[in-house]
């Protein structure tokens, strides 16, 4: 059995965290784990996504058994299908997540797994996505807000993120044409303690961010936030 996160927000922040969508008995978000190579894994997924929860990230841990998946509660980007690719390096995604985004897959978000990288991808005709890009930078609080300024400068929005085992962190950005202006990014980091990082993600959804990408740390966890 897997274990799941359940973070529950205040009714103050939940009614301050639109467009996220509240039930009553559902959480804004939810961070949950799945066995990687488990049969029943996209199942579960769907059985999530099922409930109203859209997917916004991924993370793996360091012996590659376990998949996170980031949630928030919102139909503000309806889709068909979801896949998750599997692709031997950074190489092999840049040369083929061009053919999956000229099919009609958007990627949501990228992670790091074993010696290769994974990519969430959603099917949907809601995003229009123009051109992408897979940055690459370390892991300075300056060099992070440069990578995120220059993308945006130049007309596109975050989207995914992820470390590799060297250290380095990559930032996937999307243009999307009908938007005005690129979305707005916030990133954050807590110490990978639930009470900590549930604290820090609802007073960033009580502030109209909206959590969009996650990455594990060796001591924090990092949350990537939009608007």
């Amino acid at each position: 059995m897997t274990a799941r996160i359940m973070l529950a927000a205040t009714a103050a922040l939940l009614l301050a965290a639109a467009p996220l969508a509240a039930q009553e008995n559902l959480s804004p978000w939810v961070l949950e784990d799945y066995e990687m190579n488990s049969d029943t894994r996209d199942d579960e997924i769907q059985e999530r996504i099922d409930q109203g929860y859209l997917p916004v990230g991924i993370e793996t841990t360091d012996d590659d058994d376990t998949l996170w998946v980031l949630y928030i509660h919102s139909d503000s980007l309806p889709f068909d299908q979801f896949l998750i690719a599997e692709y031997g390096g950074v190489q092999e995604l840049e040369d083929q997540m061009g053919s999956m985004i000229n099919q009609g897959w958007v990627p949501v978000d990228i992670a790091r797994y074993q010696d290769g990288m994974l990519a969430f991808y959603i099917n949907t005709d809601v995003v229009t996505i123009g051109d992408w890009g897979l940055t690459a930078t370390v892991g300075r609080t300056e060099m992070i807000e440069e990578t995120y300024r220059e993308g945006t400068e130049a007309g596109y929005s975050p989207w995914g993120l992820t470390a590799d085992d060297t250290g380095t962190l990559w930032f996937l950005f999307l243009e999307e044409p009908t938007r005005d202006e690129p979305r707005g990014v916030s990133l954050s980091y807590h110490a990978a303690d639930e009470d900590e990082f549930e604290l820090g993600v609802n007073q960033k959804i009580g502030q109209g961010w909206i959590p969009w990408g996650v990455m594990f740390g060796p001591e924090n966890i990092y949350f990537q936030y939009t608007n």
